[in-house]
């Protein structure tokens, strides 16, 4: 099994960046985002956006193979993804919400290994005629 670790991190750099500033305000007295789940998801989506204008699009272009339309999910890669979300469920409803961040970072390691096992499509070539 072939893990696309490069394609991974690619893909979830915003959500890493949004995921550091919730874990350091969480873990330090430091309030950069506000304890407000509101204020997190427009701090990731200006993040994501920012991302994809800035440095998505222009390698999207370039390198065709690392579009998500031209990826396909694993059967190892599906079966992370269901097992993720039963877990964070889990967690979500049992954990108190002062200790709700080992939810977050089980949500977060199931989006970056369901990435990994993610394969480029085979495309066929097609020659033209002379």
């Amino acid at each position: 099994m072939i893990f696309d670790w490069r394609y991974s991190l690619f893909q979830n750099v915003p959500i890493l960046l949004a995921a550091g500033l919730f874990f350091i305000e969480i873990r330090s007295s430091i309030n950069i985002i506000g304890v407000n789940y509101l204020n997190l998801a427009g701090v990731f989506l200006g993040i994501w956006l920012l991302y994809y204008l800035t440095v998505q699009r222009r390698f999207y272009g370039n390198h065709s193979a690392y579009k998500p339309t031209n990826r396909q999910l694993t059967g190892l890669g599906l079966i992370i993804t269901i097992t993720g979300i039963m877990i964070c469920a889990a967690l979500f409803f049992e954990i108190p919400a002062k200790n709700d961040w080992t939810a977050w970072m089980a949500a977060i390691l199931s989006v970056l290994l369901k990435d990994c096992c993610t394969l480029p499509k085979l495309t066929t070539i097609q020659h033209k005629s002379f």
